[in-house]
């Protein structure tokens, strides 16, 4: 007990040992420990962000285990090395990596092609199980699931030939459709780009396009700082900008189709905006993830962009 009035107490109630107070991370914490046990507190926090060991993603540390090994988790870890789990293998890589061994691995196990044989036999072993099998018709059978493999594979290719085609087309036209649309008071332009999968905490940015009008643009996936989001896709221009904008923020597929969408406004109905950056923050299922992975670990996102100029300002 201090001797002194009124003010001695306030000044010790801001200093005082037992009171409880509120931890640095409290927005996401909750929790008011003693003044005297605040620093072992922070220091173990669930709610405190700390790097993947793995991938280096910044996560609160309570949400650290489920993202090592949990695939259904919001941001599921593809950096963690495991073993390939094919008996005999060994190889061990990345999960991300792993999916790619695991298509060619000479130890996974295989079905049979043939439609009436339930065997299954590691991919080593399928060729002899092919031509050595009992069922006269095992080799015709295999030579006809080789043949509509091709095909598949000669159907994705006409796919993206086509779209290259079309992007062809689209460049060709750029400049009288950009005349066009300014005529019009707006512009539009469809972003696609690269990035280098969904675990990494670099930044990735698309290509520079400019919509006239002094206004330049280009589009990122980062980290975002929402808790309860892992990325954040957006669009960045090179200044201040004042119009309605309608942004289609969208992940592909292997094949470079769309699987999934979110919009910032709508042609209809565009946002009004007032700033030099628009983006969206966003969780890739698990399945997502597995989809939009390409065999060089790489992914592939794409932001359609339109933005509505006021007419008495062209």
């Amino acid at each position: 007990r201090r001797a002194g009035g009124i003010a001695c107490y306030f000044v010790h109630l801001g200093e005082c040992e037992w009171a409880p107070v509120e931890c640095a991370f409290s927005k996401f914490c909750g929790e008011k420990p003693l003044r005297k046990d605040l620093e072992a507190h922070e220091a173990a926090c669930g709610s405190l962000k700390v790097p993947c060991n793995d991938c280096k993603m910044p996560l609160q540390r309570r949400a650290l285990a489920e993202h090592s090994r949990d695939p259904a988790a919001p941001a599921f870890c593809l950096a963690k090395a495991i073993e390939c789990p094919n008996a005999g293998c060994g190889e061990r890589g990345t999960r991300a990596e792993m999916g790619v061994h695991r298509a060619a691995c000479e130890h996974e196990e295989v079905a049979c092609v043939f439609p009436r044989c339930d065997a299954r036999k590691p991919r080593k072993g399928m060729l002899a199980h092919l031509t050595h099998s009992p069922h006269h018709n095992h080799l015709p059978a295999a030579v006809a699931h080789l043949l509509l493999s091709q095909g598949k594979a000669n159907a994705a290719l006409n796919r993206r030939v086509a779209a290259l085609e079309g992007e062809k087309t689209a460049l060709k036209t750029t400049s009288e459709s950009e005349k066009r649309v300014a005529a019009a008071g707006e512009a539009e332009w469809v972003f696609n780009w690269r990035a280098d999968g969904w675990g990494p905490v670099c930044s990735f940015e698309s290509e520079v396009h400019d919509f006239g009008r002094g206004v330049v643009a280009s589009c990122f996936l980062c980290p975002s700082d929402e808790p309860t989001f892992s990325h954040r896709m957006g669009v960045k221009f090179t200044q201040r900008v004042k119009c309605g904008v309608h942004a289609a923020f969208s992940i592909l597929n292997k094949h470079d189709e769309i699987i999934d969408t979110d919009h910032y406004g709508t042609d209809a109905a565009p946002e009004e905006f007032d700033d030099d950056e628009v983006s969206h923050d966003l969780s890739p299922t698990a399945e997502e993830q597995a989809t939009s992975v390409r065999a060089d670990g790489s992914i592939r996102l794409s932001v359609k962009l339109r933005l509505f100029f006021d007419a008495a300002a062209a």
